[in-house]
């Protein structure tokens, strides 16, 4: 990140309102100084909130936050169809189940 960049605020408030592009005007070793007059980590893209709860995190680019949006929908979907099912589909073996799980987590599952 450097001063220049363009970044993409979403408000964590009433799930993202107002998104809107920002500049970044300095960077140190944490924070990066915005054209809004808010500081962005640099590391995580969090909006210092002070006291409070981050008002808002800043993404790469607006493709960027879309992508992880999609990503984040298509995730809760399926844990809520999994969530909603007490027992294993039809048709879908252990072996199988193990492997999802596997493909999912990783090895130690």
């Amino acid at each position: 990140m450097k001063a220049g960049d363009k970044l993409w605020r979403v408000s964590t408030a009433s799930h993202g309102a107002n998104p809107r592009e920002v500049s970044v005007v300095s960077v140190g070793r944490r924070w990066a100084l915005l054209d809004c007059g808010e500081r962005c980590e640099i590391r995580t893209g969090e909006i210092d909130g002070g006291e409070y709860g981050s008002p808002a995190t800043c993404w790469p680019s607006r493709e960027v936050y879309e992508a992880e949006e999609q990503r984040r929908r298509a995730w809760n979907r399926l844990r809520e169809l999994v969530n909603n099912h007490l027992k294993p589909p039809e048709g879908l073996s252990a072996p199988e189940i193990r492997q999802l799980r596997v493909q999912l987590f990783g090895e130690d599952a």
